[in-house]
């Protein structure tokens, strides 16, 4: 009975230990974005830029963590905050998060994930609806240096909003 019980043990292990579901990688990362709204912003994206294509708004914040603005890599994270006026003084529910992680498998390298402004999880793992947009590359930074209207994101631009 007792080398039943020890054989069985490793297969135990084996099934418990698995890759983190999706729902718990979005625990996880809503834990990891506390505070985002002190990250600096993306390169070449001022404070409050108007979006490319109103998915996430009429304008967006896009903030980054340390890993992301130093190069990127595993652990980097980018947070997108829609608003639907030039101030930001109206806010859509919610962010909408990248990350980059080895522990989930993706074919863009991204876990991605879209709360609301309580943390309850609309969408997560490798939807179609946010790969749809940035499968044009697994590195966001060239997404955002390639993505429509980008090159116009300058002081002009910036200026454009404080008028």
């Amino acid at each position: 009975m007792k080398k039943l019980l020890l054989l069985g043990l490793p297969l135990f292990a084996l099934t418990a230990c698995g890759a983190p579901t999706e729902e718990e990688l979005a625990a996880d990362l809503w834990e990891q974005i506390d505070g985002w709204e002190s990250w600096d912003a993306a390169e070449g994206w001022p404070a409050l830029s108007i979006s490319d294509d109103g998915t996430h708004g009429d304008f967006v914040t896009i903030v980054v963590n340390d890993v992301e603005a130093g190069g990127g890599g595993d652990g980097a994270i980018i947070v997108k905050k829609g608003y639907e006026d030039a101030e930001g003084a109206t806010a859509k529910d919610g962010v909408t998060v990248m990350w980059k992680t080895d522990q989930y498998e993706s074919e863009s390298g991204w876990f991605w994930a879209k709360y609301g402004d309580d943390g309850s999880v609309a969408l997560s793992g490798d939807p179609d609806g946010c790969t749809g947009c940035h499968s044009s590359s697994a590195d966001y930074q060239t997404y955002l240096e390639t993505s429509p209207g980008s090159a116009e994101r300058s002081e002009e631009h910036t200026s454009e909003l404080q008028s």
